[in-house]
């Protein structure tokens, strides 16, 4: 097992930095709050002259329950700032669009979602514990840092907005662009946010191709929900994941590493997945 180098005293796992492991975590998550709403909303067995009824709170929903507070209590020792903000964001919307599709009134849901979101919001103030409290406390000038980052990557998109730099040329390309006002101690190797990755190496046009392919298949995974009689949890699950990745790579880089991608990929492709059409005969 190799030795660790960097990030000690947080959770990383066997990924290299704590940003992509929030975001393993974050996707399990999701998945998690996924199977726990469709449990609980699950139509129970039907009695002779009752009305319909759901399973509630059962046996596998408690199981699933302790899992998912493992889950998260990884998250929040990563002190991922951005990880716990997308993770967050991917578990509501994969929760609102079950609640939808099972019958819960619109307005019931964003009235309980807000009630929610003041506790959730007190609960963590209490949970995050002073390594993640700390990161908070220093967003500020982090985020000053960060945003000149974009800056000056933006600067270099423009000088090849249409073919970009070339594939993993980030690093090299980025230094005629590098200036002062950005810290010259680091060596900037990416900018951190996929979308100026994909702009910067391949142009505003081919770099756009993969967002869109995503945006297409979120279109797709909500039509499915929708559209679907039967086995829609799968869909549910890829739809916050989806909303994990978009969010997280807005300030990292997560989807970059090969493990991310992977299962970001799987969990999409069930969700986009249907039936054959001699099982459905």
């Amino acid at each position: 097992m190799q030795e660790k180098t960097n990030y000690h005293g947080f959770a990383t796992g066997t990924f290299v930095n704590r940003n992509s492991f929030a975001t393993f975590m974050g996707m399990g998550f999701v998945i998690g709050a996924a199977l726990l709403v469709f449990e609980i909303r699950s139509p129970a067995r039907r009695m002779p002259n009752q009305k319909h009824k759901v399973k509630g709170f059962t046996t596998d929903a408690a199981y699933v329950s302790i899992l998912m507070f493992v889950i998260f209590a990884a998250l929040l020792e990563t002190a991922s700032r951005l990880g716990l903000i997308s993770t967050l964001a991917g578990t509501w919307f994969t929760i609102v669009v079950l609640l939808i599709r099972t019958g819960v009134s619109k307005f019931k849901i964003f009235s309980v979602s807000f009630a929610l979101g003041l506790v959730t919001l007190i609960g963590l103030i209490s949970l995050l514990g002073q390594a993640m409290l700390q990161r908070f406390v220093y967003l500020q000038v982090d985020l000053g840092e960060r945003l000149e980052l974009y800056r000056q990557t933006w600067k270099m998109i423009e000088t090849r907005w249409f073919a970009g730099f070339g594939l993993d040329t980030y690093a090299v390309a980025f230094e005629a662009f590098h200036r002062p006002e950005l810290s010259t101690s680091l060596i900037w190797d990416k900018p951190h946010n996929t979308y100026l990755t994909l702009w910067s190496e391949l142009g505003l046009v081919a770099g756009s191709l993969p967002m869109i392919s995503v945006g297409i298949a979120f279109m797709m995974v909500l039509l499915s929900i929708r559209d679907r009689q039967e086995s829609f949890f799968p869909a549910s699950a890829a739809v916050g994941v989806i909303v994990v990745g978009a969010v997280h790579s807005l300030g990292d880089f997560s989807l970059e590493i090969a493990a991310n991608t992977y299962v970001f990929v799987a969990i999409v492709a069930l969700g986009l997945a249907r039936r054959s059409l001699a099982r459905e005969l």
